[in-house]
């Protein structure tokens, strides 16, 4: 956010209910994806003008589930969850640590799949910036598993959304694949760019700076008035 208001943009960030200090009136399992995209909803309504709206992962598919039924001048999916949804990210989570993730479906908390500063920096960052896991940590929540299960089914209507659209996919992401991120691109014919030896976490790892750059670029080139 700093170094977007840096460069004279006007950046707001939106925390969504049953995280963060959000109010909360359900334990935060019971939260569904039309919850967090009504808040988005919300949110965007009180904004005048209309807003960029930046998403990341999760974020990213209530961003996608959102630009089916409004319009914004433009949108920016930053290492989304892809359009056919997180099922082979489960799949390979699987594969990779069975016991995790058979412990983590029968406790219904996906946060243990991230709660020791190794899981984070395997998930989130690569090796140079690994040793950052340990001081974001502390500050992870845990997240629906209503929501989660939704997650798995894929977007559709991609047709119907209209809003310019940026796909920013990072090239070392251990959750969702290049492949995966280039098929989201295509399904709303939307720009698309690569970081380079980046982790999920676009927005932490080392090439932060040319992450947010590349933002920038984008906006200046098809929001000139942004």
């Amino acid at each position: 956010l700093d170094d977007f208001a840096a460069h004279g943009y006007e950046a707001h960030a939106i925390s969504l209910p049953g995280h963060g200090k959000s109010e909360s009136d359900r334990p935060v399992n019971a939260y569904r994806i039309r919850d967090y995209v009504a808040a988005l909803r919300e949110t965007i309504a009180a904004m005048t003008p209309a807003p960029i709206v930046i998403a990341h992962s999760m974020g990213g598919y209530v961003l996608q589930s959102y630009l089916r039924d409004h319009m914004l001048p433009g949108a920016v999916l930053l290492a989304s969850l892809p359009v056919r949804g997180a099922l082979p990210y489960y799949l390979r989570l699987m594969l990779h640590d069975p016991l995790l993730f058979f412990w983590m479906n029968l406790t219904m908390n996906s946060w243990i799949a991230i709660n020791t500063p190794e899981r984070f920096a395997y998930h989130f960052l690569t090796p140079q910036t690994a040793e950052l896991a340990k001081q974001y940590v502390p500050f992870i929540g845990k997240e629906s598993t209503v929501g989660a299960i939704e997650l798995m089914l894929p977007l559709r209507h991609a047709e119907r959304v209209k809003t310019p659209i940026l796909c920013v996919a990072a090239e070392q992401d251990a959750i969702f694949t290049v492949h995966e991120e280039q098929a989201t691109a295509k399904a709303y014919h939307a720009d698309w760019r690569l970081i380079k030896g980046q982790g999920h976490d676009l927005m932490l790892d080392s090439d932060w700076l040319e992450t947010a750059a590349t933002i920038r670029e984008w906006l200046e080139r098809s929001q000139p008035s942004a």
